[in-house]
């Protein structure tokens, strides 16, 4: 089932990069993806991540390019792959900074924090930190409760 939904998905995105030469509706369809589907097929995810983050970094989107670094790095932590995860969650951190989105760059901060808790958990305390005091900052209720369940 789940299979079928991510297929379906991932046709209507591939659908959307043809209709528009730009690829946002491509990015856009990849990141409307929901969380379970997106860990229901962790080699799909991984390809089609890939490829939205190359038409995002040809765009200026900086958010949405941040995004797709988010996505990558969890499923690169849930495929073992610990180091690839830290590199893509600190530049999803760079792009939301650079792009002054403070509810994006602290939620990035807490995943960078999750993510890196199995190597560095000092580092990840102070990544957990920060992201939280910053969503308590932007009063950002529902990604701080993201991130506390995190």
């Amino acid at each position: 089932m789940r299979f079928g939904i991510f297929l379906f998905l991932f046709l209507g995105c591939t659908r959307s990069l043809v209709a528009q030469p730009d690829g946002k509706a491509f990015v856009d369809s990849v990141l409307a993806v929901p969380y379970d589907v997106m860990v229901g097929d962790l080699n799909t995810s991984y390809s089609t991540l890939h490829r939205a983050l190359l038409v995002a970094r040809g765009s200026s989107d900086r958010i949405a390019e941040g995004q797709v670094c988010s996505k990558l790095a969890v499923v690169h932590h849930l495929l073992n792959q610990l180091d690839s995860a830290t590199f893509y969650g600190l530049q999803a951190v760079d792009l939301f900074r650079e792009a002054g989105d403070r509810v994006l760059l602290g939620e990035a901060l807490c995943s960078l924090g999750h993510e890196v808790k199995r190597s560095d958990l000092p580092q990840a305390f102070a990544y957990y930190r920060q992201g939280l005091s910053m969503l308590e900052a932007e009063q950002a209720r529902a990604a701080l409760t993201g991130s506390y369940d995190n």
